[in-house]
């Protein structure tokens, strides 16, 4: 006897369900970005988009689940770094030629490109870590690295 195929209803069955798993997962989820990452404006959002390509392997906290304890990057955390001027021209000038462990991303990045990473860094979603790693520093120190800077 010969095995029918399925029909085109069956077999666009696990599609819709996926589907709708991601309509009532994903409502929550565009609910709860922060107003402030929309106020960003185009050179934010570039920068934003490369900094997070170029930069938070290091810079950025990784993720933890929701009984971890913080866990800190391999580079300096650096919200609330571009705080004063001095700041601002370091931050520059090390993106472009590194540091002591930190490679210079001067042939990688355009002048502009590094401009824009700026831009984001002092743009208001940089000015404080976000709530879930605030949440898990009350949580307590996790396994990770100190930051070196």
């Amino acid at each position: 006897m010969k095995a029918r195929a399925p029909s085109a209803q069956i077999a666009a069955a696990p599609a819709v369900i996926v589907a709708l798993f991601l309509l009532c997962w994903g409502g929550p989820l565009v609910a709860q970005q922060s107003n402030k990452e929309s106020a960003l404006s185009p050179q934010e959002k570039h920068g934003q988009m490369l900094f997070f390509q170029r930069c938070s392997l290091c810079h950025l906290p990784p993720l933890v689940g929701p009984t971890d304890g913080a866990r800190l990057p391999f580079g300096p955390l650096l919200y609330g770094y571009m705080d004063n001027a001095r700041n601002e021209t370091r931050v520059r000038q090390i993106i472009r030629l590194g540091g002591a462990q930190m490679p210079g991303f001067q042939y990688a990045l355009e002048p502009g490109e590094i401009e824009d990473v700026v831009a984001y860094m002092k743009s208001s979603t940089m000015k404080s870590p976000p709530e879930w790693f605030a949440q898990a520093q009350a949580r307590g120190a996790g396994a990770g690295r100190r930051p070196i800077d």
